[in-house]
């Protein structure tokens, strides 16, 4: 068996060392997944000499654009195919399908392996500015150097600013015969209608899982892969209509891989929530249990789940659960969800009320698209929780007693209580409030400008807790307590159930140097000043403390 040469073994170890999205990217026509219609406009446009001079191909990432760009890029160039089409006889005996690159040409193999100075990708993405695309006017007034046609692939093209928008309308107003633009796009609205206008439009749909999971199961078995059915579709559903997303998810896993990859393996290795999970913790939500909802939200921080993605994917369950309950058309989903699974949506749709599911879906949307506003993904999932929550009339009845205020041995105090608790109720703990404290101004100050480091050293301890209390307001310090203010009912018992207040209060003592106690009160500034103000004047003997606001 003859030895490889050095060149053949170097070609095949970067070949075994690409990732999956780049090894299997397709090379003609028939190799990309769905696109039909894209597809056959491009090769039809070759077969009848039809080359348009400006491309927009719009749609969602992962679709097949920039891959399908670049075959086109060497189909119109391919030598070839250019000696068949210029062939009378022969070209009758060809049918659109026929139209391919024949990857074997010194033309098609240069653009093949990036090395033609004829085919010039941007990224619009970081080249957006006028002074790039002044650069490529420049670029297209010289004829291409060894290639038919010059062409220019242009990725995430709305990203251009408006002025680089306007350089480059310019240009596709009068290019010249040689020069070809393909723009990309994931976000069509967003470029200039009048670029829209000289361009050909091709719109790339979602692809399918069927589509997806093809390609998954063609590269597992290229690369021998052990993996089983159901986590190849698991994975493909992972993808969520993005192939590339789909094969860098089977890269990583076969990476870690050992032995046969099971549907489980694929669950545990991607560390997702499962359906039943994002189901159930719907559910909770929906059913006004904050108490199950925000200690599932615990759970994911602890098993160091993706929340955004956790965030995501019960918008995608809510979005079905409604389409599915109006449409009854269980097809619809079958791209999304097992036939176990939308029965589950089915039976789940029966359960609550559109309307309801409609302003959950709402709240969970707006923290979503907001979710880099937030401090981290966890924050804005626990702040979405409680709001929705709180929107769906989540109250005090709804939540377990085991949250009841439990300070002095047992009674509950109702929030309309809470507001003259400091006043009418004044703690037997509390023995130095006749007395002057001088340190009262002093120790509320260091709680004000330490408030965020607060909710951070609660965090290790309980991350919804820490939310909770981040999104009190500060009211006053009277005597040695405390006095916060929040918006809802269930906000207050959650922060006062015993362990969670006392660990507040340990953590409290340690910023401001004084052992004091929690009090929360619920309403809206007038009334929590109301309380603080009432609670002032109970201590006859002691300065009134500034009410600052956090």
């Amino acid at each position: 068996m003859p030895k490889k040469s050095a060149q053949q073994t170097s070609k095949e170890t970067l070949e075994n060392s690409q990732v999956f999205y780049r090894k299997y990217r397709p090379d003609t026509f028939g190799d990309v997944a769905g696109q039909e219609i894209p597809r056959a406009v491009l090769q039809n446009a070759v077969l009848r000499g039809k080359i348009g001079h400006a491309y927009l191909f719009a749609g969602e990432r992962g679709s097949g654009k920039t891959s399908l760009a670049r075959i086109f890029a060497k189909t119109i160039n391919c030598l070839s195919l250019r000696e068949k089409l210029d062939d009378p006889q022969y070209k009758e005996k060809l049918t659109a399908k026929d139209i391919e690159p024949c990857n074997q040409c010194a033309h098609c193999r240069s653009i093949q392996n990036q090395q033609s100075m004829d085919v010039i990708e941007i990224d619009a993405a970081s080249n957006r500015g006028i002074d790039e695309i002044r650069q490529l006017r420049e670029v297209t007034r010289f004829k291409p150097s060894h290639l038919f046609y010059k062409v220019f692939i242009i990725d995430e093209v709305h990203m251009l600013t408006k002025d680089a928008f306007n350089a480059l309308l310019k240009t596709l107003e009068e290019p010249p015969a040689y020069a070809v633009f393909i723009m990309a796009t994931t976000e069509l609205h967003k470029v200039l209608p009048t670029i829209q206008s000289r361009s050909q439009r091709l719109i790339f749909e979602k692809l399918s899982r069927e589509d997806i999971l093809h390609v998954l199961a063609r590269i597992a078995r290229a690369e021998q892969l052990d993996i089983a059915d159901d986590a190849l579709d698991i994975i493909a559903r992972a993808g969520r209509g993005s192939l590339r997303d789909a094969e860098s998810v089977l890269n990583g896993i076969a990476v870690i891989a050992d032995g046969t990859i099971t549907a489980d393996a694929v669950k545990q290795l991607l560390n997702m929530a499962d359906f039943s999970q994002a189901l159930e913790f719907l559910s909770a939500i929906l059913s006004g249990n904050a108490i199950q909802a925000l200690d599932m939200v615990e759970d994911l921080a602890r098993r160091s789940l993706n929340e955004e993605e956790f965030l995501k994917y019960c918008i995608l369950i809510l979005e079905k659960t409604l389409i599915i309950t109006q449409t009854k058309n269980e097809g619809l989903l079958e791209d999304s969800f097992t036939t176990e699974e939308i029965y589950d949506l089915t039976e789940f749709g029966k359960r609550f009320a559109q309307t309801t599911m409609l302003t959950v879906v709402r709240i969970l949307l707006e923290y979503y698209a907001n979710i880099k506003d937030y401090p981290s993904p966890l924050m804005a999932l626990e702040m979405a929780t409680i709001e929705a929550l709180a929107a769906n009339g989540t109250s005090e009845q709804s939540v377990s007693d085991k949250n009841k205020h439990d300070r002095s041995g047992g009674s509950a105090l109702s929030s309309d209580d809470a507001a003259t608790h400091s006043a009418a109720q004044p703690s037997a703990h509390n023995s130095t409030i006749n007395k002057i404290h001088f340190s009262t101004v002093a120790a509320l100050k260091k709680i004000q400008d330490n408030w965020a480091g607060i909710v951070e050293d609660l965090k290790p301890f309980n991350y919804s807790l820490a939310a909770l209390f981040g999104a009190a307001t500060l009211v006053n310090l009277v005597g040695d307590e405390l006095i916060i203010r929040v918006k809802y009912g269930f906000h207050k018992e959650r922060l006062e159930e015993t362990k969670n207040r006392l660990e507040i209060e340990r953590i409290l003592q340690e910023v401001s140097g004084e052992k004091l106690h929690l009090a929360c009160v619920v309403g809206e500034d007038e009334q929590a000043q109301s309380a603080a103000n009432a609670s002032s004047a109970s201590a006859t003997h002691q300065p009134s403390a500034p009410a600052y606001t956090y």
